[in-house]
């Protein structure tokens, strides 16, 4: 048996997202996993928290909208591991929300020594409607604006979205992009990466 207790490589670490429609109060409906890309930054992260910096845990998200009708994802393997890059290689008619997540962090654990740890993240679509999104102030409207994907964030200062850090990145397949909808319902992100 392969025991990697003694290491940790990034090929144990994996990542993957899902979105649905949810009306605040209630259950999060079942949804449809899709992988995700790792980031850099997630390294950056880890070593920093194992030094106590908490400025590194990742609060919040981003989520990236179009308010046109589709969008074709890029593949896995054009989505840069550099997150840094990300303000500045959005689409043209594409911008981010910057949202906190709903709520602390989940983890799981799955057998005798700790085989599979999973880390769960949510956070939600907010806002009033039609207000600006964070790069280009691309108004995320209701019936309109399409949310394609986004990643997971720390956030130092959390006035300057410049120093933000990107954890993991992901893009929604086109059947699971989600349209905002009509209030009081919103779109729930999910994020999980797990350790093996």
């Amino acid at each position: 048996m392969d025991d990697h207790r003694d290491h940790l490589a990034l090929t144990s670490i994996s990542g993957q997202l899902a979105a649905s429609v949810w009306v605040p109060g209630s259950p999060l409906p079942p949804v449809r996993w899709v992988a995700n890309k790792l980031q850099y930054g997630l390294g950056d992260a880890l070593g920093r928290l194992l030094c106590q910096d908490l400025t590194r845990a990742p609060v919040g998200m981003y989520l990236q909208f179009t308010n046109a009708a589709t969008y074709t994802p890029p593949s896995e393997d054009d989505i840069s591991r550099d997150g840094s890059l990300f303000h500045g290689s959005l689409p043209e008619e594409h911008d981010i929300l910057r949202v906190p997540l709903l709520a602390l962090p989940t983890s799981t654990a799955s057998g005798g020594v700790y085989s599979s740890n999973c880390v769960s993240f949510i956070a939600a679509t907010a806002g009033d409607d039609g207000s600006p999104g964070l790069i280009d102030e691309l108004p995320f409207t209701r019936g309109l604006s399409l949310v394609v994907g986004g990643g997971v964030i720390a956030m130092p200062d959390p006035d300057d979205y410049t120093q933000d850090i990107v954890l993991s990145r992901g893009y929604l397949t086109e059947a699971g992009q989600l349209v905002r909808p009509d209030a009081p319902a919103e779109i729930a992100v999910r994020w999980q990466i797990t350790i093996k």
